[in-house]
Order: structure tokens, then C-alpha cells, then sequence
């Protein structure tokens, strides 16, 4: 009688503390609020979900993505969640910051996170990137890999950022090759996908450019449509085309945006997350080149000598003049 006693205490013990730690165990609630190109865009709004749904494999988190159709849908959508009780929202891009400003300073409580863009809020982390590190290795590869001597940079519109991409380009261009040709172009917007494509039509017939770094956002299609057409080479900027002219990419510059998710969610789990402004490059593996095309397009030679340049990179050796600001 005494066992039988016995035992049912350990049962009963048993139930009471098991529940009690699977209470103790954290549930994070976390959301993505994307921008107007929502899922399935091949780029940032799918990164970031993948690097939400590779947390969730390894945590407790309550998961939940709300779609943006036009820009006035980002504020109603932050709001909505704040109010639904996620504890821990993400916002895309440059155009979500005012948007995302509002709703941080109305809601102090709530923790926010953007990629790519700045708001210097105490509940808010601004993850950027040092892109001139990796549009320096791009600029090496474009010059080492022309025949022509002549390379050039096809931006949309001019903006501080693009302005990284370009100067990390031109830089790591005159390091592998001091004598290689430069031309700078910018199309004045994002919108005008045909104005981009005929840009870089020109520098190829007009110019003798056989490789083109592009960062012209929607432009991107009528870029690499012109490159087939004209069998020139291309580096893209957080590009997901390479299907569709895997022989002309020569490579990519990559924001690792699913493994910095997966991270930050993690630190919040943690207890390690911080706010703030924060920069992501080579070093801590936040930036690259997209090593998988690289390596059917280009030389060992060639990427031996990027890795190289990275190397120095990392270890303070070569330093590019660079305004972050």
C-alpha cells in the first residue's frame, strides 16, 4: 500500500513540474510586415521569411507575415500587429522607415526591426550593410575578368547607398587593375526598366564595356535581357535572376538577409538582442559574393585573387574611402 502511495506521489509530481517547465519554455511572438513586392519577390520579403521559418525550426515561435499591396498598407499593417500582441516585428527596406518611425514611436512597448534602413529609435534595430566591402571584391572580378579593359557601374537613382556600391566597385576595379577603363552611369530612377536596359545597351556598343556591375532595382529584367541579347557579362546586386542568364552573371553581391534573421531572432530568444544601428559585413559574414555563380563564371585565378582582397578586407588591410553617413 505504501509503494502504491509512493508512486502516485512521483506521478503526481511528475505532472505538476512538466507542465510547469514547457510554461517556462519562451514563445516568441514575431511578424514580417513586406513591402509592395510581397512574397515570392525572390528577394528580400523571402529572405527574411526563410530566416523566420529556419527560427521557428529550432524555437518556440508564433509566426505570422502580413502582405503590403501599395505603400499606404505599411502603417495600418505595423499597427495591426502591434495590436494582435507580436512582441517582435519586421519591416524591409528604405521605404517602410517612415512608416515604421510612426509606429515605433507610438507603440515604445513593441521591439522592431528593419533591414536596410535607419531609424535610431531605442526599440528599434536598423540592420545595414557594408556594401562598398563586397562591391569592392564585384569591382575586383569585373576587372580581372574583361577583355575589353572597360567596366562600368549602372545605377538607378543616385542615392548615398548606391553611392557605396559604386565607390567599393571603382576601388577594388583599380586595385586588381589600375589600368582598366571606368564609366559611371545612373538611369535617375527605379521605374524605368527600358531607360536601364537600353543604358546598358549603349555602354556595350558605344563604350566597348564587356561587364556591367547593375544596380537598377526593377531595371534589373531589361539589363540581363540586353546582356543575352549582346553577350556581355553582369554583376547584379541582391539578384535572383541568375536563372535566367546563368552564363552572363558573373556573380552577385549578396546580403545574407535569411542567416542575419535567423541570428537577431535568436539573440532575442537569448536575451542578446540589442537595438541600435548595425552593420553587417565581410567579417561577420552578413556580406558577400554570391560564391555559387562566381564559380561557374570565373576563373580559380580570378578567385583566388578575391578571396585574397578579402582577406585584407577583414583584416583592416585595405580600407576604402567610403561617407556612411
Amino acid at each position: 500500500m505504501t509503494k502504491i502511495i509512493y508512486i502516485i506521489l512521483i506521478i503526481l509530481v511528475f505532472s505538476l513540474v512538466v507542465p510547469s517547465f514547457a510554461q517556462d519554455k519562451i514563445n516568441i511572438q514575431t511578424a514580417l510586415v513586406t513591402d509592395i513586392g510581397g512574397l515570392n519577390d525572390n528577394s528580400y520579403n523571402d529572405q527574411i521569411w526563410e530566416g523566420l521559418e529556419d527560427a521557428e525550426d529550432d524555437l518556440s515561435i508564433e509566426l505570422k507575415v502580413l502582405e503590403s499591396k501599395i505603400m499606404t498598407d505599411y502603417l495600418p499593417n505595423l499597427n495591426k500587429l502591434v495590436e494582435e500582441k507580436f512582441e517582435l516585428i519586421w519591416a524591409v527596406g528604405f521605404s517602410m522607415q517612415e512608416s515604421l518611425k510612426e509606429a515605433a514611436q507610438m507603440y515604445p512597448e513593441t521591439t522592431f526591426v528593419l533591414i536596410d534602413g535607419r531609424v535610431d529609435l531605442e526599440n528599434v534595430l536598423s540592420v545595414n550593410f557594408a556594401v562598398e566591402e563586397s562591391s569592392y571584391l564585384a569591382g575586383a572580378a569585373a576587372a580581372l575578368k574583361s577583355k575589353s579593359g572597360k567596366i562600368a557601374f549602372l545605377g538607378g537613382r543616385e542615392n548615398n547607398i548606391l553611392r557605396r556600391y559604386q565607390k567599393g566597385f571603382t576601388e577594388g576595379a583599380l586595385k586588381a587593375d589600375e589600368d582598366v577603363e571606368l564609366i559611371i552611369r545612373y538611369t535617375g530612377n527605379f521605374t524605368d526598366p527600358t531607360k536601364a536596359g537600353n543604358t546598358a545597351v549603349e555602354l556595350f556598343e558605344d563604350h566597348d564595356v564587356d561587364v556591367i556591375f547593375h544596380a537598377a532595382g526593377p531595371g534589373s529584367k531589361s539589363v540581363i535581357d540586353a546582356a543575352l541579347k549582346n553577350n556581355f557579362y553582369l554583376i547584379g546586386v541582391d539578384s535572383a535572376d541568375n536563372k535566367l542568364a546563368s552564363k552572363n552573371v558573373l556573380t552577385n553581391v549578396i546580403k545574407n538577409i535569411s542567416f542575419i534573421t535567423e541570428n537577431e531572432t535568436k539573440n532575442y530568444f537569448t536575451g542578446d538582442f540589442k537595438t541600435g544601428i548595425k552593420e553587417y559585413d565581410l567579417a561577420s559574414g552578413g556580406i558577400g559574393l554570391d560564391q555559387e555563380q562566381a564559380k561557374k563564371n570565373l576563373s580559380k585565378d580570378i578567385l583566388n585573387k578575391i578571396e585574397e582582397y578579402k582577406k585584407l578586407i577583414i583584416d583592416g588591410k585595405i580600407e576604402i574611402s567610403n561617407d556612411k553617413n
